[in-house]
């Protein structure tokens, strides 16, 4: 029994390692499209964007651990079902219980490696590609000066550039606005031709121009209002070579303060989670309590003690036995100061009501994340005891019916967990019915194919079908032409 053990182990890593490797690809490649507006254009060195790659791929792990997990249950009982293996360890009086107990074993332990590196590494990883992604989506594009066209891509200059060598260095027909004065258009470069390079360290863009004309504004006062119109002194120079350099420190890649995303839900593990979660519901209570202390003297009308002036002297909170005894003028006071009291208490419920509103959103993520990391892991498990005896029914090895079917489970599957998680964001459901909602429904099918795959059931058999609905259409026949007997003529 234990070559047999081995022999399933082996069957089961060589497709699971390489469903992994696709399954991330795949998922990089979504990323890449999702984001591809972000990242074209920045002019990143490799090492950025193979960093950003490789704290993808971290962070995707949990996502392509349970489609490997079933791919490659299903390709491995398939092909023992395609070449009657599993059979043939049936009819040696091997239970498929029996069979599936080392691969479920791993499955089990694939599932707690899977909670391990959401608790520990995922959160290392979401704070990195955050931070990173972050810093390339603010990061400013590459300059890309076309012909003809004024270019504003630069802080302080509007560049007009007529035409370009072939070389991409000399240009022709050269105008240069310069607005770093903050005085508006008051500096204006104008020449035939030039050259525009930049520096070796990419901080400068050096423009050599030849053959041109500088036209500038002075004013001795630069808090002038210059939206007034009043003659001022303006320098025109003619030059035949002029260089200038343009200051190209905003382009650069910075990467910014991790310190600003530790904060986020996705950043954090199960006991910072609790612990959030913890100072939330603090929060909420004191809240709760302020709201109450703030509310109650606003209702001190409330509590006085009203005498009526035609009775006997008795106490009552009767806000009506008030009204009757007091005048006009003393009416309309109270009736002011009560429509104030009620226009307060509304404004500081409403405060109250947001800042709940508030931490409750935030709490339902906190927690919400906090079981989404048992529940993806688990489902590795669940994903196992589906693709198992599935591959077992189908009886097809490779990569054409378990591919089909694995991809439409686990579209089920996530389906059914993006439906569990807006439920939850919405409040329509507790959070960790939200987050285990796919386990829950795909549990109970899970078992069942189990059942059907331990009794030999033909549940995705064609021909079984086919033969089923034939009969159903032989005994439609015979309830329409039933059979008569004629009795013989004396």
């Amino acid at each position: 029994m234990k070559k047999i053990d081995l022999l399933l182990l082996r069957s089961f890593f060589a497709p699971f390692s390489a469903t992994f490797f696709i399954a991330l690809f795949v998922l990089i490649m979504q990323f890449l499209w999702k984001y591809i507006d972000d990242l074209v254009g920045k002019g990143l060195e490799v090492g950025i964007v193979t960093e950003l790659l490789f704290y993808l791929s971290a962070s995707v792990v949990p996502l392509a651990l349970p489609i490997a997990v079933l791919l490659a249950a299903i390709i491995t009982f398939g092909k023992l079902g395609e070449h009657y293996e599993l059979v043939a360890m049936k009819a040696s009086g091997i239970s498929l219980q029996r069979i599936l107990l080392p691969l479920a074993t791993v499955a089990l332990l694939l599932s707690a490696v899977a909670f391990l590196f959401s608790n520990y590494m995922l959160p290392i990883a979401n704070l990195k590609f955050g931070t990173l992604l972050y810093s390339v989506v603010q990061q400013r594009p590459v300059i890309n000066i076309k012909e003809g066209v004024f270019y504003d891509g630069i802080e302080g200059y509007i560049l007009r550039i007529g035409s370009k060598n072939p070389d991409n260095i000399g240009i022709n027909d050269v105008m240069i606005y310069d607005h770093t004065s903050g005085r508006g258009c008051s500096n204006v470069i104008v020449a035939e031709r030039g050259e525009m390079v930049s520096t070796e360290d990419g901080k400068y863009l050096r423009f050599k121009l030849y053959n041109g004309k500088k036209y500038e504004e002075l004013s001795e006062t630069p808090q002038t209002n210059y939206s007034k119109k009043i003659n001022r002194e303006q320098v025109r120079l003619q030059f035949e070579e002029l260089e200038m350099l343009i200051d190209l420190s905003d382009f650069g890649f910075e990467k910014k303060d991790e310190n600003l995303f530790k904060s986020n839900h996705q950043m954090m593990s199960v006991a910072q989670l609790r612990y959030h979660l913890d100072s939330l519901q603090n929060d909420l209570g004191k809240i709760t309590h302020g709201t109450q202390e703030r509310l109650q003297p606003m209702y001190s009308f409330m509590k006085k003690n009203f005498q009526p002036a035609s009775a006997a002297p008795a106490t009552t909170d009767n806000f009506a036995a008030m009204l009757c005894v007091e005048g006009n003028a003393q009416r309309s006071a109270w009736f002011r100061r009560a429509i104030d009291e009620a226009r307060n208490a509304k404004s500081t419920a409403d405060w109250a009501r947001s800042q709940q509103n508030y931490l409750k959103e935030r709490a339902m993520k906190y927690s919400l994340t906090l079981h989404k990391k048992y529940s993806l892991s688990f489902s590795c498990f669940v994903l196992f005891l589906i693709g198992a005896p599935l591959g077992a029914i189908i009886r097809k090895g490779g990569l054409g019916m378990p591919m089909v079917v694995s991809i439409i489970f686990f579209m089920l599957f996530h389906i059914l967990d993006t439906i569990g998680k807006k439920l939850a964001e919405e409040f329509a459901v507790g959070t960790w019915q939200g987050a285990w909602f796919a386990t829950f429904f795909l549990l109970p099918l899970a078992f069942f194919l189990v059942y059907k795959s331990a009794n030999d059931s033909a549940l995705f058999n064609i021909d079984a079908y086919k033969k089923f609905f034939k009969r159903i259409g032989t005994w439609g026949k015979k309830k329409q032409n039933p059979i008569t007997y004629s009795t013989p003529s004396e």
